[in-house]
């Protein structure tokens, strides 16, 4: 039986839930399509409205596919509306709901010196005041790397790390009214650097809430005290937390996360997934397309905090069986022959390989996974394409010793089981690996290494690594496509890629963004000159960062893997208006179909279709004065009558055959505008979509695409 006391607490959550949900939107949902194929996507659209009927602008609204997270978030526009590109990639049938949260945030804020360097200490500070008797407390720390906390010279002993945070009760005596001093030693070991604190006070005249932010101080050695710099939200930047009180929002963002009690539903819609046979170009075994697969999201080793763009499957952890699958089909249907996964980065300081960190483990075991979820999908009939490992990099004294026995561990864990034994890229007889090896010291001490493999060198840059290339270095990301020869001279391998940053990372003069997939173009107008055997596409599910300030280098402005929408070079399909941390909504279908076409193009015996792409302007940038700058790039077979130019669906040039001009923009108005460029008597195979994942024409169609632009 419960006591009186408890029914009263049980009742008053249960009162504070119903409020809760009173105040929640109502929402409904409906969806472009009943059923669909396999992998394919289906748009789902969503309405909600408040309580007193009017919409719920700026509400996040959630899919759900049988009660579990799935789909980007978006916010609701002024009509309560949020449109959803929802990938589907199991069979049978998916019920389909909809939750919503608000968005409003913790207001405890990341800060730190306005410097970041490795080994340095500071100590942040912060006066508040306390307005009648304090009864009891609680503390919320969250560092990188690690700090002893103070409050009125009392310690309260040293926290580490952000994850799995805990609360700290603080015994009453150690606080006073009036004024109160709260202070911070904080340590950063290596690389980007944080603290975070919250401190919640209940008084008998109310509760009270002390966080970090842009108020505190910091002082660092025998400096003066100056202000913090403020490194953004508890929810922002590259640290991810699972128990931070008023964040717990962004958990709910995560795929697999199922909807909170005190959230609203929609109603259920019912979608049919049908099995399929997945449409891939056609096999040529003399050129074989390799996709670089990142696989590094989780709690433990990136999050998602500086993503330049959501996924539209949301964001996921890389140990997730239907995250996996859906990539399989993508890669599939780009025309994959092997997924190339990323090992490297991982062992970098380890003296023993008994000595590895978690994380190696961990990726270890997103990597069976993999294998596994294509074993099953093998199991059903579908070709899947055979796997491969990059690996490294230890460049310690007895670094090369630490990657052999990390080889003989991918060996015996991928190689050596009859169940993934024959999904193993091999050549020459033997299973490739490849390994990162900037300095070329695994090279130099090649004689060492595990005999049982086909081992290949990894670097970048093979346009002007000269030394590399002439000894067969095959690479992970070139400013300039380049081809790297065989054994027998031929080519063997080039590296294509979205974007590329160069060795001042993306915001150096010499890097080369996205430009809306020209170039990619100019890449694969090498590829399609010297046609070597192995065409590394770079690359899918690169999400990772350095947050605004936390740039490697001197400056801290050198930022590597993704930047922005533009400056990174990724093709997984992402939401087209869901906000990251750099962006506005990312690049949607767009780079998955553009590999399609230029893998289809390979693969013809005789060219028979064109694929082009604006350089300029690039999607959704704003252009200001009278003129404006149009840039066009093709591959394929020539553009012989040129390209026709409409504005708005109004031709303003046609027989355009010069790549750069300028168009007279002085009549339009201001606001969001797109130019089409049509090439007349070239075809094309796949449309080049933002919002759709294109499957082959069953009729060539004229060569065509779109970009939009705003006009200031």
């Amino acid at each position: 039986m419960l006591n009186k006391g408890v029914c009263a607490i049980m009742t008053a959550a249960i009162a504070a839930s119903a409020m809760a949900q009173a105040q929640n939107p109502a929402i409904k949902i409906s969806v472009n399509n009943k059923s669909t194929g396999m992998g394919q996507t289906i748009e789902l659209t969503a309405k909600s409205s408040l309580p007193n009927g009017k919409p719920a602008a700026g509400w996040m609204i959630l899919p759900y596919v049988n009660g579990q997270r799935w789909g980007a978030h978006e916010f609701a526009d002024a009509q309560g509306k949020a449109v959803f590109q929802i990938p589907l990639p199991r069979v049978g049938k998916q019920i389909i709901t909809a939750s919503a949260m608000t968005t409003a945030e913790d207001p405890s804020h990341w800060i730190w010196a306005d410097k970041v360097s490795d080994g340095q200490t500071i100590t942040v500070r912060h006066s508040f005041n306390i307005k009648g008797k304090p009864l009891s407390s609680q503390l919320w720390v969250a560092v990188d790397d690690n700090c002893v906390t103070k409050i009125n010279g009392k310690s309260l002993g040293e926290s580490g790390g952000w994850l799995g945070n805990r609360k700290l009760r603080i015994p009453s005596s150690l606080l006073v009214s009036g004024e109160n001093k709260i202070e911070s030693v904080v340590n950063n070991g290596s690389g980007p650097a944080g603290f975070l604190l919250r401190l919640e006070i209940e008084t008998d005249a109310g509760p009270q809430l002390v966080v970090s932010d842009k108020s505190w101080t910091v002082q660092e050695g025998a400096s003066s005290a100056v202000a913090v710099k403020d490194l953004g939200p508890a929810s922002d930047g590259q640290w991810s937390m699972d128990k931070w009180p008023g964040s717990s929002n962004k958990a709910q963002m995560y795929t697999g996360a199922v909807i909170s009690p005190d959230m609203p539903v929609s109603n259920p819609v019912v979608v049919d997934v049908l099995r399929r046979e997945l449409q891939a170009p056609s096999k040529d075994p003399k050129h074989l397309i390799v996709m670089q697969w990142e696989n590094w999201y989780s709690k433990t080793i990136y999050s998602w905090g500086t993503a330049q763009a959501v996924p539209v499957m949301g964001f996921y952890n890389s140990a997730d069986e239907n995250v996996m699958r859906q990539h399989i089909i993508w890669m599939i249907e780009a025309g994959t022959d092997i997924i190339q996964c990323d090992m490297s980065n991982n062992i970098w300081d380890v003296k023993d390989w008994d000595d590895r960190a978690g994380m190696v483990n961990e990726l270890f075991f997103i990597n069976q996974l993999m294998l596994e979820t294509m074993a099953k999908m093998k199991d059903e009939g579908i070709d899947v394409p055979k796997f491969m490992i990059l690996s490294g990099v230890n460049w310690t004294e007895n670094g090369p010793k630490v990657v052999n026995a990390q080889l003989n561990a991918l060996y015996h864990t991928f190689v050596n089981n009859p169940r993934w034994a024959d999904l193993y890229y091999r050549l020459d007889g033997k299973p490739v690996v490849l390994l990162l090896d900037l300095p070329g010291k695994y090279y130099a001490e090649r004689a060492i290494l595990d005999k049982r493999w086909n081992i290949r060198f990894a670097s970048i840059s093979m346009e002007k690594n000269v030394d590399q290339r002439n000894k067969g270095f095959w690479s992970w990301m070139d400013n300039e496509a380049t081809s790297v020869p065989g054994p027998d001279g031929k080519p063997e391998a080039i590296t294509a890629s979205i974007g590329c940053f160069n060795d001042g990372g993306w915001l150096d003069p010499g890097s080369h963004g996205r430009r809306g997939g020209a170039t990619f173009v100019e890449d694969w107008q090498t590829v399609m000159k010297d046609k070597p055997q192995h065409i590394f596409i770079h690359q899918f599910q690169e999400f990772a960062g350095q947050p605004e300030g936390q740039g490697y280098g001197d400056k801290h402005d050198r930022y590597v893997d993704s930047y922005s929408v533009d400056l990174s070079d990724d093709l997984e399909p992402v939401s087209l208006t869901t906000p990251a941390y750099r962006g506005k909504g990312g690049w949607g279908y767009f780079y998955l179909n553009l590999n399609k076409a230029l893998v289809d193009l390979l693969r013809q015996k005789t060219l028979e279709t064109s694929v082009l792409v604006v350089a300029k302007p690039d999607r959704r940038h704003e252009v200001s004065g009278d003129s404006m700058e149009l840039e066009w790039r093709t591959v394929g077979k020539p553009l012989a009558e040129g390209v026709t130019i409409a504005i708005d669906g109004k031709v303003v040039a046609t027989g355009v055959k010069d790549p750069t001009l300028k168009l007279d923009i002085s009549k339009l108005k201001k606001g969001l505008h797109t130019i089409t460029l049509t090439a007349p008597g070239a075809m094309q195979r796949y449309r080049l979509a933002w919002d759709d994942d294109s499957l082959p024409l069953a009729q060539l169609e004229p060569a065509i695409v779109s970009m939009e632009f705003l006009r200031k």
